[in-house]
């Protein structure tokens, strides 16, 4: 076969567009080989059926108008300088030298390339707990509530700044330990998924907190709060849903026959050294 027909729906098809919704200059596009015309069976034969094929802006060029069209770009209540049309493929022809990944390859592709991004939303959760805790501070410093000095010397206003600053770094650790292990630590993949899972939702806990600390000014649209809020709601629901993805990964780690608790803290040997006390995490034994 000399070339490839390419037909399916595709929401949020994140910057695929371009810049005139003709389509981007590269795109790798992830789908199922059809062959047959049937796409039902187990998982397992689903995923042998998956493959990467890249898409350029000559390939668009170079079929029907209607092959490739932008439906829609929906609306978004935060990130609104994102573009995630809404777009259809139809037949769009493109050579066989295009695959990228052929079928049985394509998932492993990526899974992996969903793993490095988890840990990257961590990176973007904590750039949002920074700056929300950087507002909510200043509100605290300078304003006063028609009260005799500054909310920041109410002790609940500091317990509420307290909680997001403890979030914040600890979210930086994380994301930090998982960016540095995906590379050098095969198990780094649970830290990857925990860094997500941890991060994104304790950005939206921390913006709720520093409304709390800040009060109902904070609703207002002169504050930043609301378009954090707006902008954190995201973070845990896309690149793999904490809930229905992100989730379900730990599990399937968990639920492994040969899984090391461990493995992606201290490597594969699991073994630490604390004052002098040789610990075997696998086997649960010590040795002075």
């Amino acid at each position: 076969m000399d070339s490839e027909l390419i037909s399916f729906l595709q929401m949020w098809a994140t910057n695929c567009a371009g810049w005139d919704d003709r389509g981007a200059d590269l795109q790798c596009v992830t789908c199922r080989l059809d062959s047959a015309h049937n796409l039902a069976g187990s998982t397992d034969e689903a995923k042998s059926k998956i493959m990467v094929l890249i898409v350029t802006r000559a390939d668009i060029e170079g079929n029907p108008k209607t092959a490739y069209e932008v439906l829609d770009h929906p609306g978004t209540i935060g990130h609104v300088a994102v573009s995630g049309p809404h777009i259809r493929f139809s037949n769009l022809r493109v050579p066989a030298k295009n695959v990228l990944a052929p079928p049985g390859h394509g998932a492993e592709i990526i899974e992996v390339a969903f793993i490095a991004s988890a840990a990257l939303v961590g990176a973007m959760s904590v750039g949002l707990m920074r700056r929300c805790f950087e507002s909510a501070l200043d509100f605290a410093k300078r304003d006063h509530r028609n009260g005799t000095a500054p909310i920041i010397t109410l002790q609940s206003v500091v317990d509420l700044l307290l909680n997001i600053k403890i979030r914040c770094e600890a979210s930086r650790a994380l994301t930090w330990k998982a960016c540095s292990a995906l590379e050098a630590n095969p198990a780094a993949a649970e830290l990857a998924c925990e860094t997500k899972i941890f991060c994104s939702e304790n950005a939206v806990q921390s913006v709720v907190e520093a409304m709390n600390a800040v009060g109902v000014v904070s609703y207002g649209d002169s504050q930043p709060f609301g378009i954090m809020m707006n902008d954190a709601l995201c973070l845990p629901l896309f690149d793999g849903g904490n809930v229905g993805v992100r989730r379900r990964q730990i599990e399937a780690l968990f639920s492994t026959e040969d899984y090391d608790p461990w493995a992606s803290t201290f490597g594969k040997t699991s073994r630490t050294v604390f004052r002098g006390l040789e610990y075997d995490n696998r086997a649960g034994s010590s040795n002075a």
